[in-house]
């Protein structure tokens, strides 16, 4: 098996996409990450900021 690479190409993970895990069953492969969405303005972006 080789290597993914992931990048932002929806509105959900325009600032970044994050690990994540990834599973085969048969002959398909199941991906999951943690797109990011980050606000205009003064956040923390722990509390504020995100979508």
């Amino acid at each position: 098996m080789g290597y993914v690479n992931l990048y932002p190409d929806i509105k959900e993970d325009k600032d970044g996409v994050y690990s994540g895990s990834l599973f085969v069953k048969g002959d398909t492969s199941y991906f999951f990450y943690t797109g990011n969405v980050k606000n205009p303005g003064n956040h923390d972006y722990i509390l504020t900021g995100r979508e």
